[in-house]
């Protein structure tokens, strides 16, 4: 080969390499996705409010776990526990059976609640619990197949992740950008991740299953959720603006 094809030869090789460097480059930049929400203006329930209502007092019965179930579900909600959450239910329920009456916070709600969050939060022993614990037939046996299905999304994500195989989830870094004037804890699919000052910018692990989820911002100071958004798709860093 002459020194000229040579040459030739060797500025193609070098200008491919630039290429393909300038597009591993560009990788990251286009594997990052961005989601942008404002803070509700009318918020959402306040998970402290469980804990202003006087169970004893509002359904009339001598019940003394009755005096602690406030705090128990707050505690439960913002944990969050969505198994405790449908314990808490259950035991409202029984006491609303035995008065006859309803306080501001009611058991169906409660228990509405605690079943959104076992189906958003998808562990196979969370939604067997619940399945346990609820005493509807088809909301059991509806609990159950998920339970039964989620074990084994559990064991193929796991396979999956042991093979270093990509998984269609959040998995890797929510950067979460606080331009609210509220201190927010963060949740995915119903986990707490991680808590962002106001003003502030937060770098959180994520791993969270599934193709569809769910993000969430509580306010710290009050416990409400004061906003939500959705994501769809695979992504390894992404970052989520709020905003007052």
């Amino acid at each position: 080969m002459s020194g000229r094809k040579w040459s030739a030869l060797l500025s193609l090789v070098a200008l491919l390499s630039v290429r393909a460097f300038a597009d591993d480059a560009k990788k990251p930049e286009e594997a990052a996705k961005e989601v942008q929400c404002k803070l509700s203006k009318e918020g959402k329930k306040c998970c402290a409010r469980a804990c202003t209502v006087n169970f004893r007092q509002a359904l009339g019965v001598p019940f003394d776990y009755l005096s602690g179930l406030g705090v128990r579900i707050h505690d439960a909600r913002t944990s969050p526990d969505p198994v405790d959450l449908a314990l808490a239910a259950e035991s409202l329920a029984v006491a609303e059976k035995v008065s006859g009456k309803k306080a501001e916070v009611t058991a169906d709600e409660i228990r509405k609640e605690a079943i959104e969050l076992t189906k958003r939060r998808n562990l196979s022993a969370e939604l067997q619990a619940v399945a346990a614990i609820v005493s509807d037939s088809a909301l059991k046996s509806d609990l159950s197949k998920l339970a039964a299905t989620a074990a084994k999304d559990e064991e193929e994500s796991k396979a999956a992740s042991d093979s270093g195989e990509s998984t269609r989830e959040i998995f890797g870094t929510l950067r979460v950008i606080n331009h609210s004037s509220h201190c927010l804890r963060i949740f995915i699919d119903g986990q707490f991740v991680g808590e962002v000052h106001a003003g502030q910018t937060g770098h959180l692990h994520a791993h969270a299953h599934g193709h569809h989820n769910h993000l969430e911002a509580f306010c710290e100071e009050g416990g409400e959720l004061v906003t939500c958004s959705e994501f769809h798709g695979h992504s390894h860093f992404l970052t989520w603006h709020i905003s007052d």
